[in-house]
């Protein structure tokens, strides 16, 4: 969990949360950060790190580096919180990678990633507020103080928006 101070009063807040069992990797708060990385479990490298304006989540196999994410601005520099997750969403044994990156205090951006050794492919690109919950094979994002959200299952290498749909009521 990432605390940021505010400006007034100097009350902590909470940027986002993640719930559920999925491994940190590594995290990156801020223009005055200093580069971040982390080991996967598969013994391969992440690194974030900033350029210019620019930040940058690189998976290094065999000291090759694959660019994951790329997000910039100055003033997204300035403010930016961006963390590294692993977690498996088909139980299959081989890990997603979760970048979750947030240049405001209300809006997240999930983006995951399918990883075998070289061979790396975005299955997932996602939007939502403060809490990401993480349950089996479903990613749960919040939005607004309603108790609504949006639910995504993540079967056969992609994921599905699920939506409601009651049985019981034939015309709809």
């Amino acid at each position: 969990m990432i605390l940021l101070m505010t400006k007034s009063y100097g009350q902590t807040v909470d940027r986002f949360k993640v719930k559920g069992t999925a491994k940190l990797i590594a995290t990156w708060a801020g223009k005055t950060s200093n580069d971040a990385s982390g080991t996967l479990t598969s013994g391969d490298k992440i690194s974030i790190t900033t350029r210019q304006i620019g930040i940058y989540v690189i998976l290094i196999h065999n000291n090759v580096g694959k660019q994951l994410v790329s997000t910039g601005g100055d003033d997204i520099l300035e403010s930016t919180v961006v963390k590294v997750y692993e977690y498996d969403f088909d139980s299959d044994g081989q890990k997603e990678i979760i970048v979750i990156y947030s240049p405001e205090f209300s809006l997240v951006t999930i983006e995951v990633f399918k990883y075998s050794g070289e061979l790396v492919e975005r299955v997932g690109n996602f939007e939502g507020q403060y809490d990401i919950v993480l349950d089996k094979n479903t990613i749960y994002l919040p939005f607004g103080s309603q108790g609504l959200g949006n639910e995504y299952l993540y079967k056969g290498g992609a994921f599905y928006k699920l939506t409601y749909h009651d049985p019981n009521n034939k015309d709809k």
